[in-house]
């Protein structure tokens, strides 16, 4: 009776509820028929997606098949998907949505990378199938499937950065750009914060770093505060871009509600801060493969500008601020910090931190000798969020 009763319901949060398969895995079947007979129906139309939804139970927690659950929780998807080609649009969103994150789910049980892989790529064309359904619905807006699309956009953007197939995140934002949406602020902010937040990683991982700062704050500033690993993901990839791009360290303050962030940026931003070259590097290679995981190794690599920065300011502190420094003295830092460099090399650090702003000055080579500004020859370029 409850199928029945919660098909009235619109937005089919209730739906996807008893669709799902989130049992104790202590179920026995017995335990399963009688579930499933509590979430029964009186529509003939639905005694295939029931009868499915039995077997998906049966195979998880019975048989502990994953595989075969994954085949037929495919099959229960497209089950729905066929009933919701008609009068039940409004009704479908969440329930579609639940079905495809169910899909998403299953796939990663596998400990076959290949069949993991096939998994992965036929959850993906599932998602593609519901995701067209949603943009191309023409019925009027209270009842539009469309209200869903940018969720599915989002589970689809997850899986294309699992199959590290980032570009065809491209063909789901033209076909967004071609159909008419609501615009984007009438959505539930858990569908925003899920688009922003994958958005912002696909900006990242193409090297569009303003992009990615914009797209990972609007979804920081709509996620729900108490809501500390989804805030934590989010801030995985904004916390770099932001060190990158406009200098801003966050503070051991900020990250102390994080411990995963904490434990790597305190003291990576601690260097960064003191221009310790030798403890940068050390921060680096001991979360090398956590960082590696989420793709952050190199742009966090790339913030050793700024470590080299402060080191050269340093320098220039210790020796009374003057504005003619031989090369030799930064070559000699360089050493002391765990890196030794040929003359040669230095020059061409020192050239690159004139190029991009880090130093004023120029250097003269003829006279082995860097000329610094008299007026703040290292700006200011880090601040403590």
């Amino acid at each position: 009776m409850a199928l029945a009763k919660f098909l009235s319901v619109p937005w089919g949060k209730e739906l996807g509820e008893i669709l799902n398969f989130d049992i104790p895995g202590t179920y026995s079947s017995d335990d399963i028929l009688g579930l499933t007979v509590q979430r029964s129906i009186i529509l003939r139309s639905w005694e295939d997606s029931v009868f499915l939804h039995l077997k998906v139970l049966l195979a998880l927690c019975r048989d502990r098949d994953p595989v075969t659950a994954f085949r037929l929780q495919v099959d229960l998807a497209q089950n729905i998907f066929r009933e919701f080609s008609s009068d039940l649009r409004f009704l479908a969103i969440h329930a579609q949505n639940t079905m495809s994150i169910r899909n998403q789910q299953m796939q990663l049980i596998s400990s076959d990378p290949e069949q993991e892989n096939a998994h992965l790529e036929l959850a993906t064309r599932l998602l593609n199938r519901a995701f067209t359904i949603c943009i191309n619905d023409r019925a009027p807006l209270a009842i539009s499937r469309k209200w869903g699309a940018y969720y599915i956009m989002g589970l689809l953007f997850k899986l294309y950065l699992r199959l590290d197939c980032v570009h065809l995140t491209n063909n789901v934002l033209r076909a967004m750009k071609v159909v008419e949406l609501p615009d984007i602020s009438l959505f539930p902010k858990s569908h925003i914060v899920i688009f922003r937040y994958y958005l912002g990683i696909v900006a990242f991982l193409n090297q569009s770093y303003k992009n990615a700062s914009s797209e990972l704050e609007t979804a920081f500033s709509l996620c729900h505060k108490h809501y500390n690993r989804n805030l934590e993901l989010i801030l995985s990839y904004w916390i770099p871009t932001r060190i990158l791009v406009y200098h801003q360290l966050p503070s051991p303050k900020f990250l102390f509600k994080y411990p995963y962030l904490k434990d790597i940026y305190v003291p990576l931003c601690h260097a960064i801060k003191k221009g310790n070259l030798g403890a940068f590097g050390q921060c680096l290679k001991k979360n090398e493969s956590l960082l590696a995981k989420t793709k952050t190794y190199l742009t966090l690599e790339g913030t050793r500008e700024l470590c080299l920065r402060n080191l050269f300011r340093k320098t220039w502190i210790i020796l009374d601020k003057s504005t003619r420094l031989p090369t030799s003295v930064f070559q000699t830092a360089l050493k002391v910090a765990g890196s030794d460099f040929d003359l040669l090399h230095v020059e061409a650090i020192l050239a690159n931190m004139v190029s991009k702003g880090y130093v004023r000055g120029y250097i003269s080579r003829d006279r082995m000798t860097v000329v610094l500004s008299a007026k703040d020859p290292f700006p200011k370029r880090t601040t403590i969020i």
